[in-house]
């Protein structure tokens, strides 16, 4: 899994708009102009793993010279690599490139990374995905240098499961002086719809700049022209009908038609459901005992005065009927509008939620939305209103270990403490044995049978269908993993999102999961599983502060805007121990730095942990074909003072897990000191402390008082500091 960081440090996916090269570009021979035998000058290739792409240039038409990039088998990995370029922290640079393809599966794409003094890759970013067959086209958007960077690159390739053919031309990196931001986006009483935007200047500008708008990247264009005339700041609101969510591709140019900014911005729309215990999946789960009722409420993105007069409309309608089952009917009094569906006597089955906003009886906004009522059977798995996992009715705190465990091993990754593995076994016949024993020894399993089919819908869905069937009903399975790390290896969201939904129709009893290691696309791919998990690895060649953990999770609680559960992948590896590896990019956690970011993962709000992993490489054979690495063993035999301390967070875990699954929960951050309040219905307030620094870091007096310490135990009163790496869980006394 998470190898593939080190193994592709290059690879990202995509997102864009429309630019041109332009004077001033970082980029050398970014027009293919100087070509040297069949290669371009000063570009470079990269090839991880499966077989290598053909890399040439080609001659197209009155372009002359450009890059092309075959790929002839699924399993290739490959990517032209730009010239280095200069960068500074902290500046914003635009990219552009022109690209055209030509692919008959998956997706290709264009990336920027950058280096910092130590050489190593990071900060990479998503641009640009090509899907199918098209034209010639120039796509660019802006972005910022990460901290630390000293230089960045460009790539264009493709990651597995795709082939077909792909051309770049005409690279661009130049120096970005504006930023552009959707600060408003609701209804106003006189002038319907409005988008408000602010441009905040971050370099110089020329005299006049020009605004331009497409919403959803190919409606009708907007356009302003703006005199700059030495000011920094600018705001501008646009006007639309379009009342759902609209994404909207922005630009800016200088007066001689250069861009100067391309940013991709996000509007959400006029109405917002949120369905309460349905959120999961729009589905209500109902026993025999519990009530038929659907406790909901709806936002409005408006200013005060437009909702005067308004009514909210709520209808539950069956698919082939348009005589409502259920209706509701409230008058807006402020922005958020509750509403309730008495459904008694509506049998179990989908239909469809109609919301519609109306004022004088005429609809101002309307929303549809598909709607189930589903029995919760004793093996169903899923998420409730405050974003647990749910297993049989009951919560549950998933805590296991990644990693190829045979059946053998589970005994031992049960008396660690765990409930959970993340299996890798994609085979179904191997997965069912895994499951029998789990099953036998108390586990859950997240199984990986789904993977292989990544890109390969709709014509393997039939295949797809009985692997999934064949599983489903086994009680110790946890869930479906639909892929590891696509973010970074290329793989459009849509492809996962098309693989969610088959395995969901399929199976709708178990959630899907998917992990993510690019921090820059994880909005991207916001609700294409159910479940969101991220992998931060601070502990490379040069090691990160452990605050990675912190800033990820953080991060991924703003891409699916806190309405999925986050679960985070401690780092429980390294290559340290391997023997032959070209580069060591990875060092192995002490069992203090495992602790401090497994718990500051928790103390950011994470729904379960799931640390990588529990086998050990422990040799780099570089003969090898595809995964050269050599598994070893597993941790409690390799690495027991590392094993030892991941056991012990797990039992401390296991204690925690009725306040860990409780719906008061507070994150903060005081000072150095990371934490969360975690109120329980009916229990005690226990609040988790952690110093994710290098230096001992004082605890305010405020979090100290009235509370005695639970973890360590038997440490009585919270001290007045807390040590590097230090965690304390303190309970509310008395």
């Amino acid at each position: 899994m998470r190898l593939l960081a080190y193994a592709i440090a290059w690879i990202c996916a995509a997102s864009f708009c429309l630019a041109a090269p332009q004077p001033g570009n970082r980029i050398q021979n970014g027009g293919i102009t100087e070509v040297e035998g069949d290669k371009p000058a000063q570009w470079g290739t990269y090839v991880a793993g499966g077989d290598a792409p053909l890399f040439t240039v080609e001659e197209a038409g009155a372009r002359g010279k450009v890059l092309r990039l075959e790929a002839t088998h699924e399993k290739t990995r490959g990517f032209w690599v730009s010239p280095g370029f200069p960068v500074t922290p902290g500046e914003r640079l635009t990219v552009s490139a022109a690209m055209r393809s030509a692919l008959t599966k998956g997706s290709a794409m264009l990336s920027i990374g950058f280096r910092g003094g130590d050489g190593l890759a990071f900060g990479i970013r998503d641009l640009a995905h090509l899907t199918g067959t098209a034209e010639w086209e120039t796509r660019a958007q802006s972005v910022e240098v990460p901290a630390g960077a000293k230089s960045g690159y460009l790539t264009l390739g493709v990651g597995p499961g795709t082939t077909g053919t792909i051309w770049g031309d005409d690279f661009a990196v130049v120096a970005c002086p504006l930023r552009i931001s959707l600060k408003e986006s609701g209804l106003k009483a006189a002038e319907g719809r409005v988008l408000g935007f602010s441009l905040e200047a971050t370099g110089d500008l020329p005299e006049k700049i020009r605004v331009e708008l497409r919403l959803d990247g190919a409606g009708k264009l907007e356009e302003r022209v703006l005199e700059t005339a030495g000011k920094r700041r600018f705001d501008i609101a646009f006007r639309t009908d379009r009342v759902d969510a609209i994404q909207i591709a922005a630009h800016v140019f200088s007066p001689e038609g250069l861009l100067l900014a391309a940013d991709t911005l996000e509007a959400p729309p006029v109405m917002e459901a949120s369905l309460g215990k349905a959120s999961y999946r729009n589905t209500l789960f109902v026993t025999k005992e519990s009530p038929r009722v659907l406790e909901a409420s709806v936002t409005l993105h408006a200013e005060p005065a437009a909702l005067r007069g308004l009514a909210l409309r709520a209808a539950l309608l069956a698919p082939d009927n348009a005589t409502p089952l259920a209706t509701h009917e409230a008058r807006v009094t402020g922005n958020r509008v509750p509403f309730r569906l008495e459904l008694s006597r509506v049998p179990n089955g989908r239909y469809q939620l109609q919301l519609a906003l109306v004022s004088g009886g005429k609809p101002v906004a309307q929303a549809e939305l598909p709607f189930a009522i589903r029995e919760d059977g004793p093996n169903t798995v899923r998420i409730d209103e405050h974003l647990n996992l749910v297993i049989g009715g009951k919560p549950f705190f998933p805590h296991g270990v990644y990693g190829g465990a045979p059946p053998e091993q589970l005994p031992n990754i049960k008396a660690g403490g765990f409930n959970t593995l993340f299996a890798y076994d994609s085979n179904p016949e191997a997965l069912r044995k895994l499951l029998d024993k789990a099953q036998e020894v108390g586990l859950r399993v997240m199984v990986s049978a789904a993977v292989p089919f990544a890109g390969k819908l709709p014509a393997e869905r039939e295949k797809l269908r009985e692997v999934v069937l064949g599983l489903k009903d086994h009680p110790a399975l946890l869930g479906w993993y639909l892929y590891d790390e696509p973010d970074g290896q290329g793989i459009a969201p849509s492809i996962i999102r098309d693989l969610h939904e088959a395995v969901s129709e399929f199976d709708p009893d178990h959630p899907t999961w998917v992990v993510f290691d690019k921090p820059d696309a994880f909005h991207r791919y916001a609700g294409v599983s159910d479940l969101f998990m991220i992998d931060p690895y601070p502990l490379l060649a040069t090691r990160q502060p452990l605050t990675k953990v912190s800033d990820w999770m953080e991060t991924a609680h703003a891409a699916v805007k806190r309405r999925q559960p986050v679960i985070a992948v401690p780092q429980a590896f390294g290559w340290d121990v391997v023997a032959n590896v070209p580069k060591v990019s990875y060092q192995t956690p002490t069992p203090e730095e495992y602790r401090a970011m497994a718990y500051l993962a928790l103390a950011h709000d994470a729904r379960g942990l799931a640390p990588y992993c529990y086998h050990v490489y422990t040799e780099y054979d570089a003969s090898k074909k595809g995964w050269p690495w050599k598994l070893g063993g597993y941790l409690p035999d390799k690495q027991p003072a590392l094993w030892g301390s991941m056991t012990a967070v797990a039992r401390e875990v296991n204690a925690l897990a009725p306040a860990l699954l409780c719906a008061d929960r507070q994150p903060f951050v005081e000072g150095a000191i990371h934490g969360i309040r975690l109120r329980p219905a009916g229990g005690k307030e226990t609040v988790i402390l952690v110093n994710p620094g290098e230096e001992p870091a004082p605890i305010p007096a405020g979090l100290r008082r009235k509370m005695r310490v639970i973890i360590p135990e038997g440490a009585g009163a919270p001290p007045e500091t807390l040590q590097r790496y230090g965690v304390l869980v303190m309970e509310r006394a008395g």
